[in-house]
């Protein structure tokens, strides 16, 4: 190598590597580059109930998935309701065509479990579920995000509204049922029942109308 080339070798080894910490962040799911993680709100109304997931039962939302790859769901807690929270996991399932949980199969996705989110003053308190790296579901459509009380002797509570916001699926509750391989069997909570949520997609897709979405925010980060 000559003295040139030597001169030269550090100042372009320093070039590539801020080039590599300039370039965009990336999901490490089925070749998905760059991630554009957009996110869809469901709040088309204030919360005006609660429900609660004690002792291994689950609460959860049927959702029509936008993109396959998902980085993060998100649900609302109240806040004084931390103090008792034990830990949760977060259940997908699929769905028959009348968009009840099939609980009979196994879980498209498992989450690890999730301890108490900490509460910043009265305000309601995001229960966050994000997957490093994002998980992808077999297919767009209708899923159940099930929260299930993880420990069998807990009580986790969770925000929604009456006011029938989102009309392409309903809130579930699962029955006790102390096995982690999945949720209880599923009940209907009242027709016009939404859990407060949001979901956040990795990748490119459209968002829902919001005719039938609610109030519908995406947003780009």
């Amino acid at each position: 190598m000559t003295p040139t080339a030597r001169h030269l070798l550090p100042e372009a080894l320093s070039l590539a590597m801020l080039l590599f910490l300039l370039s965009p962040a990336r999901c490490d799911a089925q070749g998905i580059a760059p991630c554009r993680p957009f996110n869809v709100v469901i709040d088309g109304a204030p919360p005006d109930t609660e429900v609660a997931a004690f002792n291994s039962h689950g609460q959860g939302q049927v959702i029509l998935v936008q993109d396959m790859t998902v980085a993060e769901i998100r649900f609302e807690v109240p806040a004084y309701s931390v103090v008792f929270f034990p830990y949760a996991t977060l259940y997908v399932m699929n769905v028959d065509v009348n968009g009840r949980p099939i609980v009979s199969e196994a879980p498209v996705y498992t989450s690890q479990l999730v301890g108490a989110p900490q509460p910043t003053g009265l305000d309601p308190v995001p229960l966050v579920f994000a997957f490093d790296p994002p998980i992808t579901l077999p297919a767009i459509g209708r899923y159940y995000f099930d929260v299930k009380e993880a420990t069998c002797f807990g009580d986790i509570r969770l925000l929604g509204t009456t006011s029938n916001v989102y009309a392409n699926g309903g809130a579930w509750a699962t029955g006790a049922y102390c096995d982690p391989r999945s949720p209880g069997s599923p009940t209907l909570n009242h027709p016009n029942f939404d859990l407060l949520c949001d979901i956040t997609y990795c990748g490119i897709a459209t968002p829902a109308s919001p005719t039938t979405w609610g109030e519908l925010k995406v947003i780009y980060r």
